[in-house]
């Protein structure tokens, strides 16, 4: 009995020294370097935030916060990573509103509302309806009525799967129109078409586009937002113009691997939200909205966001990849 209790002692000694270690750990952390994975190539608004918020916790924690651009599959490549690493808090990644959209596009090796830890929304930005300066409507009424006369238009977006293209099918369906889609690889490359007439119709976030409006390159018709943008007060708004759902939006948040703990989700919402108080963020992203929500309010986010899309692909007859 005597040799029983010993080895029971040094069991629970272990134990405790175990679950010591491991507070510890958490504790000290970082301790090394970090990776924010950015799901997109370099360049883009995904990109930037995940970059400004890099830096901000580098310098508050003292160590190397690495951005690591994981572009594919748009966003789809960098997400999984993510779901694949440790839950130790050292691989964060700055997720888009194509998350809740994977599901209904895509066979994905990951659980978009249960593999992860929400840190909390960062920023989300409107999406546009754009023409070329030669397409004849002026207005959302006037492209509608012409639309349903051409069914065999091209719009494009930034991607297939992504929120512009969403909201380009839910336009459809909502107006009871119909266009083909054109997917590109990235905003970029479709707006270079869309200024040089290679495609007379585009859906796209509005600070991709808000340059080219600015300088009449192309026209806008309307934002897919509740009110009127700060950035763009002349362009009305889908709902202004008899489209009252048509309310989406891109929009960036930070996640983590399912099980990372919970003090370390709150440290980095709180450099999170240091950064985007910054009043100087959408000088340099315009037409970006700041926006702060936290675990709770982002999981019913993705959870809505889910629905919604799913329903979209089956209405639209959207095929799965």
């Amino acid at each position: 009995m005597k040799a029983q209790s010993i080895a029971l002692a040094i069991i629970a000694a272990l134990g405790l020294t175990g679950a010591t270690g491991a507070a510890a750990q958490t504790a000290a952390y970082p301790n090394k370097s970090i990776r924010v994975i950015v799901p997109f190539a370099p360049g883009a608004t995904t990109d930037f935030l995940g970059r400004v918020i890099a830096q901000q916790a580098s310098q508050a924690w003292g160590q190397p916060v690495v951005v690591e651009n994981r572009a594919g599959a748009a966003g789809q490549l960098g997400v999984e990573a993510t779901a694949r690493a440790a839950p130790d808090g050292y691989t964060i990644c700055v997720a888009t509103g194509a998350l809740p959209i994977y599901p209904a596009t895509k066979k994905i090796d990951f659980d978009p509302l249960n593999d992860f830890e929400f840190i909390g929304l960062i920023a989300r930005v409107p999406n546009v309806l754009l023409v070329h300066q030669s397409h004849p409507a002026q207005n959302l009424k006037e492209f509608v009525e012409l639309a349903k006369k051409d069914p065999n238009q091209n719009y494009a977006s930034t991607g297939s799967g992504t929120n512009t293209h969403f909201t380009g099918e839910m336009f459809k369906l909502d107006a009871g129109f119909n266009m083909q889609h054109v997917s590109y690889r990235g905003g970029a490359p479709a707006m270079t078409d869309l200024i040089a007439g290679h495609v007379k119709i585009m859906v796209a976030s509005l600070t991709t586009a808000i340059p080219h409006i600015k300088s009449g390159a192309i026209r806008a018709l309307a934002v897919s937002a509740a009110e009127r943008s700060y950035a763009v007060p002349d362009v009305p708004t889908f709902k202004e113009q008899g489209y009252p759902t048509i309310e989406t939006a891109e929009w960036w948040s930070l996640i983590a691997p399912k099980n990372t703990p919970k003090n370390i989700i709150d440290m980095w919402a709180t450099e999170a939200n240091k950064v985007m108080k910054d009043p100087s963020l959408k000088e340099k992203s315009p037409g970006i909205e700041i926006v702060t929500g936290n675990s709770e309010e982002m999981r019913k986010l993705v959870e809505r966001e889910l629905k919604t899309w799913k329903e979209v692909a089956q209405k639209a007859n959207i095929k799965m990849d």
